[in-house]
């Protein structure tokens, strides 16, 4: 039978030297003899098929290569009891029988081959401190007799592993599904019991010669493909209990909606407990609803009423979907894992099968869009190779606050790459600090395979905005501002949050490919400013993180420290995207600076504590970009940071620097020595800073101003009914412009609507209190700053029937007209 040949010389070598050792392994793993030959003869002819059975690594790929087989075929959570030693079993053994097949496979890496607990952490996928855990403490050095005990007993000596194996590793190797098919099914046919996993069982191996690859044949109904296999095996190969269903006889083709591999994923965070429960909360995840599927009710509907998160009522938020099977331990590339496909209103979402045991491991958090009603009775339908008997556990997960984890260390960050450039929190930009997140600005020269590495230290968020263009979003940008589209929660990343990656778990990295919009071609470079954000949390020491750009080099910022031009308004312009009045304001001039998110010194002009700043942007601009920043623009000057932001028009970013910053030399406000960032947009675009210092109510030209604020037509003034609110009073008017209410109805009123033509300003007070002192720069006088007909709703409330005798509305000019309604609000 032995055949000569390259692969079959190369692994003599290695059964002389390795064979004797992995034996022993696969006797601890096993409990027993006959279970080792199996299990080694199944792993040696993989491993030999693939020609991985030469090379310095070759010993270290056999072993993973055996602890993954053991696992495979293991086919139940609860292992049977193993006569491991003769004579009464004891505590060690008993111990020893009740552990899980990863468990097992955890003590014999650590206990009977003495590696250290982070190697079997890496090479069984799971965490450093479960396998430390479970190999430490009382018992443990019984438990390694025990182990020791069974491969003493069970174990073959070098000799006879040569003897035994050689023709498996030298022979022309059967095909490899066929192959392993067989070993699994006679290992089924045992008179060991399969405590409820899936079933399956048969008689003989298969020796048929290999048929063409399984790649390239078409995907065969479940009785066609097991009609092919008992003809193909002929006599040798009876399947007896081969209990597999299938949701449909007819030929398939993949499932469009099935998503590919989740970005990011780590397959240990995604186990099933010891007793069989799916992980609670993992990262940004909570577990919100476990559903139980038995394979005999398989096609019945399953209630999905508990599956969307509260959030998800008023902000719409994918859900995520996770399914753990019992799965047959047969190795055969004509099965196809079963799929779970929930029929819902706003799309299919298809879910493939994990293994209870790990195997195949969770590869994917599925997306889907949970109905908000009739979600009691959802419509599901199976495709793949459903076995006849068994459960799958359903876990639906939902988006929940990512915060600070300190549980454990998170080691140092990823070594840097050759010809990286790396960035971490020292570089950090005090005058980019906002809204809870610092931001550190650099110019970058990238290739076309350049790529951006991310690692929080305590798996806080991060972000990446490379020329405007937001690496870590996945649609909450757009979705925030009213732009999803379509099948929306198809694309989410359960690890991207509203433009940031939150991994939630320490010590994390992912990488992120640039897109097209950024990369340069093949062969060439492009200078690029990449921003990075980082959330800052409350934390004795602050968080760190890190981000490497590959295939980069760093750009020498001298040439950006230059201070940007005061460009002086010469009042010749007529653009009415820039006018030379609003909001009493008065047009003083403007720089031009790079929509890149990089802090620029300007040069300032006059008093340089009443300018007010205001730069634009277009609804395409903003959108294209994200339609929001994760981190605003900055006005740095000694008297502090203020956060600016784009504006649709000088009005409205008047309106936001009257409104909300009232205090000259902050907010808006110019001092000397400045800096000034803007948000960085798609492209870098060059944009408008413009500089607006306020100008005296007499010396105002009300004549080519646009209303102020949120001033409105009276023909465009919204409609009362719609908008909720209600007239409780209209004002009247004396001699000297003072208002009252002779009375209102209900308890208070919310704001005053007033309807105002022509030149004029007010002052609302409640007693002494000053409710229109949001423009101190004009000394509390409210104006719509303008000549036409207009209608602006002014909050001042809520002022209560027992307050209203001390309100008092004090009013100058608008002989053109001005009425006065006081509004309530629902």
């Amino acid at each position: 039978m032995a055949a000569n040949g390259s692969q079959g010389s190369a692994s003599a070598p290695f059964l002389r030297a390795h064979g004797a050792e992995l034996h022993r392994m696969a006797a601890m793993l096993t409990g027993r003899r006959g279970d080792a030959d199996d299990l080694l003869r199944h792993t040696l002819t993989r491993l030999r098929t693939g020609a991985l059975l030469a090379g310095p690594d070759a010993e270290e790929r056999a072993r993973a290569a055996l602890i993954t087989d053991f696992r495979r075929r293991s086919r139940t959570e609860r292992r049977r009891r193993e006569d491991l030693v003769t004579g009464p079993t004891g505590d060690a053994a008993d111990r020893l029988a009740s552990l899980s097949p990863v468990e097992r496979a955890a003590a014999v890496l650590s206990l009977g081959h003495g590696w250290d607990a982070e190697r079997t952490a890496r090479t069984l996928r799971r965490r450093t401190g479960w396998v430390a855990q479970l190999t430490s403490g009382p018992g443990t050095e019984q438990l390694s007799d025990a182990l020791q005990a069974a491969g003493d007993r069970h174990a073959r000596s070098t000799q006879e592993v040569l003897e035994l194996f050689r023709d498996e590793v030298e022979a022309a190797p059967a095909h490899d599904g066929l192959a392993a098919a067989g070993d699994g099914l006679a290992a089924a046919g045992d008179d060991e019991s399969n405590d409820g996993g899936a079933t399956y069982a048969a008689t003989a191996h298969d020796t048929t010669p290999p048929p063409p690859d399984a790649t390239q044949r078409p995907r065969l109904s479940a009785r066609t493909r097991r009609a092919a296999v008992a003809g193909a095996a002929g006599a040798a190969l009876a399947l007896t209990a081969w209990a597999l269903t299938r949701a449909s006889d007819e030929d398939t083709t993949p499932d469009t909606t099935t998503t590919p591999p989740t970005p990011g994923l780590v397959a240990s965070d995604w186990q099933l407990s010891d007793d069989g429960e799916p992980p609670s909360r993992v990262g940004g995840l909570r577990l919100g609803d476990t559903i139980e599927i038995d394979y005999r009710s398989a096609s019945e509907p399953i209630d999905l009423s508990s599956a969307r998160s509260a959030a998800a009522f008023t902000a719409p938020s994918a859900s995520w979907a996770i399914l753990w099977c019992d799965l047959p331990a047969v190795e055969d590339p004509s099965l196809h894992l079963p799929e779970l496909t929930l029929t819902l209103p706003e799309g299919a979402a298809t879910i493939p099968c994990a293994g209870r045991e790990g195997i195949p491991e969770v590869s994917r958090l599925t997306p889907f869009l949970a109905p908000v009603v009739d979600a009691t009775e959802v419509p599901v339908s199976w495709s793949g190779d459903l076995p006849g008997r068994g459960t799958a556990v359903l876990a639906v997960y939902t988006e929940t606050e990512s915060r600070l984890v300190t549980r454990e260390d998170p080691g140092p960050p990823p070594a840097a790459e050759p010809g990286a450039v790396v960035i971490d929190q020292d570089n950090e930009d005090p005058g980019l600090i906002t809204w809870d997140v610092a931001a550190s600005v650099r110019p970058i020269e990238i290739g076309h395979d350049s790529q951006v590495q991310l690692w929080s230290a305590a798996g806080t968020p991060m972000g990446a905005i490379v020329d405007g263009v937001t690496l870590t979003d996945d649609g909450d940008l757009l979705r925030a501002v009213g732009q999803e589209s379509g099948q929306w929660w198809r694309q989410q990343d359960p690890q991207l949050r509203e433009g940031m990656w939150a991994p939630g778990i320490p010590g994390r990295d992912r990488t992120f490919a640039l897109p097209d919009a950024v990369r340069p071609p093949p062969g060439e470079t492009r200078t690029v400013m990449l921003m990075v954000t980082a959330h800052q949390v409350s934390a004795p020491t602050k968080p760190g993180w890190q981000v490497q750009v590959t295939d980069a080099r760093a750009v020498d910022q001298d040439a950006l420290a230059a201070p940007v031009p005061f460009v002086p308004e010469d009042g010749s312009g007529d653009d009415p995207t820039t006018p030379q009045y609003a909001a009493g304001y008065r047009l003083e001039g403007r720089w031009l600076i790079p929509a890149d998110g990089y802090p620029r010194t300007i040069q300032t002009v006059g008093d340089p504590t009443e300018l007010a700043v205001v730069a634009l942007a277009t609804d395409d601009e903003l959108f294209a970009s994200g339609g929001q920043n994760i981190v605003g623009g900055m006005l740095l000057t000694p008297a502090g940071a203020t956060p600016l932001t784009y504006s649709w028009s000088v009005v409205d970013g008047l309106g936001w620097t009257t409104y909300w910053s009232p205090m000259p030399g902050s907010a808006g406000r110019l001092d000397e020595d400045a800096q000034l960032t803007l948000p960085p947009l798609v492209g870098s675009p060059e944009v408008q800073a413009l500089a607006y210092a306020p100008v005296d109510y007499e010396d105002f030209d009300f004549t080519h101003a646009p209303p102020a604020g949120d001033a409105r037509p009276v023909t465009e003034a919204d409609d009362l009914e719609q908008s909720g609110a209600r007239v409780v009073g209209t004002g009247t008017v004396d001699d000297d412009g003072v208002v009252t209410f002779p009375s209102i109805e209900g308890d208070r009123l919310d704001s005053l609507r007033v309807t105002t033509q022509g030149k004029g300003r007010m002052r609302v007070l409640l007693g002494d209190q000053l409710l229109t002192d949001v423009d101190l720069q004009h000394d509390g006088w409210w104006s719509s700053w303008t000549l036409e007909h207009v209608s602006t709703d002014i909050s001042i409330g809520p002022v209560t029937a027992t307050q209203l005798p001390d309100l008092r509305i004090v009013t100058q000019g608008w002989e053109d007209g001005f009425t006065v309604e006081a509004l309530a609000w629902p």
